[in-house]
């Protein structure tokens, strides 16, 4: 089951105002759907009291704190937490990453574009993402990753810095913390402008694949057929020691 995410910002009493609209694009019901939001280092939370059926979008609202640092597109990182219909008692719930691009006070283009390669691990792994001017200027950007549980993934310190020409790869660090084997994640990544009167903000999203557990029979298996057969030379030895004393 995948949801999909839209929606518009308001001011309303000094605040501002998000709604998120939920759409299931899925073939069962998401239960007991919560929403968590991240703008501007304030978090807010929402959730929807009625099941989201296949097809079928419903609204949340999360609000913020309405002081803006600086004009520009911001992003909003969302967290969605759900269980399909169906899932067994005492599962836990879903977890999916998705975001919102809100033109806060003004709309400017993003200064850069970024890709994010599909990436497999089995515990932790680099992620290489690759960042380029969209305006063949140089720039200096800050990362933000944004990861469902189960997985942790840790930006590179500091700005990196995004030459008029050409690409850098900034490495971004994925760990597996709990996500089962097999299963795919799905990772969202902001680059925000960090210089100018304006913030002008890129995103792109990417999967992490969870390699499937090693069989460790095959591993042992040479070293159990050696242990086995020193018992069974172990044992031989004992029966003939004990035959020459009868004798």
């Amino acid at each position: 089951m995948r949801l999909q995410v839209g929606g518009q910002v308001r001011e309303q009493d000094g605040r501002l105002v998000v709604r998120v609209d939920l759409t299931n694009e899925g073939d069962a019901a998401a239960r007991g759907m919560q929403v968590e939001g991240e703008l501007l280092d304030a978090r807010s939370e929402a959730a929807l009291a009625d099941p989201l059926g296949p097809g079928a979008t419903a609204p949340v609202e999360l609000s913020f704190p309405g002081a803006v640092p600086r004009p520009g597109v911001h992003g909003l990182g969302l967290h969605l937490r759900y269980w399909p219909d169906g899932a067994p008692a005492g599962a836990e719930a879903t977890s999916q990453r998705a975001y919102l691009l809100l033109a806060l006070g003004a709309n400017p283009a993003p200064s850069v574009r970024l890709t994010v390669p599909e990436a497999r691990l089995a515990r932790h792994g680099v992620v290489p993402v690759r960042l380029e001017s969209a305006d063949g200027e140089a720039h200096a950007v800050t990362l933000r990753a944004l990861a469902p549980r189960g997985v942790n993934a840790r930006e590179p310190e500091g700005p990196v810095r995004v030459p008029a020409a050409g690409s850098v790869t900034a490495a971004l660090r994925v760990l597996r913390a709990g996500a089962p084997p097999g299963t795919r994640a799905g990772l969202v990544v902001m680059a925000t402008e960090v210089e100018g009167p304006l913030a002008r903000t890129a995103v792109a999203t990417g999967l992490v694949e969870i390699a499937p557990a090693r069989p460790w029979l095959p591993r042992l298996r040479v070293p159990l057929v050696a242990a086995a057969l020193a018992l069974i030379a172990g044992a031989v030895g004992l029966e003939l020691r004990a035959w020459a004393r009868r004798a």
